[in-house]
């Protein structure tokens, strides 16, 4: 078992999904094992996902649950900062009824026909999304950073309703207040994924392979989805398909998405659970 949080982290964990909480106050009380990370990194794809949506009309939807609960935070206009960008500046807002303050920003960066007006109309036009903040618990007890090693993650128009998904690398990094890393964890994709379908009640993925480094561990897995839908319009992850592949402690690995919302099936070797995405709503 690798222990992962003090009881005060939890604030950010709900948040972040990085795994679940206790309501203990007992910091050896919460503990996960390394593969329901991975599990969470795969539910936070899917969300994000979910979140950055082509539409048959060329403009791009990107619905936050940061924005959402950072009351008067959104993207600012197209180009206003940089030609062909948008940016979203978090400004030390603050979530979780305040116990949580967000800085930094969150860039688009579009490309292609639409690029001047941050749209993507025609086939090839791409809009990659660059995350660059931080979010800390009050009285320096623990914070979540999310960064891009390059580009981020792209999303590339392939016809009126398929798009393909590209991540050069995300890193997500919890620290405790104390200063230690206490999750450390990288994802990116080595092919791309294909998304079909514009809305959540007729969006599947297939093809491509996630890989999920945990940089604490040195663990790498690398999953690719098969059928992986989305069938509720209120549910922010997919409701059936697996992914499935491989990790680099030899094991197999599959997460199954079931139809109770943020409720999955997972494999890692031959144990087996149920777990659930936090970040799924």
């Amino acid at each position: 078992m690798l222990k992962l949080f003090s009881a005060p982290l939890c604030a950010l964990i709900l948040v972040f999904g990085l795994s679940s909480c206790s309501d203990s106050d007992d910091d050896t009380a919460l503990t996960g094992e390394s593969s329901d990370l991975m599990v969470q990194q795969i539910g936070e794809s899917m969300v994000s996902v979910d979140e950055s949506s082509g539409n048959n009309n060329g403009t791009f939807t990107r619905s936050s649950f940061l924005e959402a609960a950072c009351s008067g935070v959104s993207f600012g206009a197209c180009g206003a900062t940089v030609s062909a960008t948008a940016v979203k500046d978090f400004n030390g807002c603050t979530i979780v009824n305040g116990l949580v303050t967000v800085s930094g920003t969150i860039t688009l960066t579009y490309a292609g026909t639409g690029s001047g007006t941050c749209t993507i109309p025609a086939v090839g036009d791409s809009v990659a999304q660059v995350p660059a903040f931080t979010a800390s618990l009050v009285g320096n007890n623990g914070s979540f950073a999310a960064s891009a090693l390059s580009t981020g993650q792209t999303l590339t128009r392939a016809s009126s309703g398929t798009f393909t998904f590209a991540n050069t690398g995300i890193r997500r990094v919890y620290t405790s207040g104390s200063g230690n890393a206490i999750a450390d964890i990288t994802t990116l994709t080595t092919s791309d994924i294909t998304i079909s379908g514009t809305t959540r009640t007729n969006r599947v993925i297939n093809g491509g392979v996630l890989q999920v480094t945990n940089n604490l561990t040195n663990e790498v897995c690398n999953v690719s989805p098969n059928n992986v839908t989305w069938t509720s319009g209120s549910c922010s992850c997919p409701t059936s398909g697996t992914w499935t592949g491989t990790c680099s402690t030899g094991q197999p690995v599959s997460v199954a998405f079931t139809s109770t919302c943020g409720s999955v099936e997972t494999m890692y070797g031959t144990a087996s659970k149920t777990l659930t995405i936090e970040r799924c709503n």
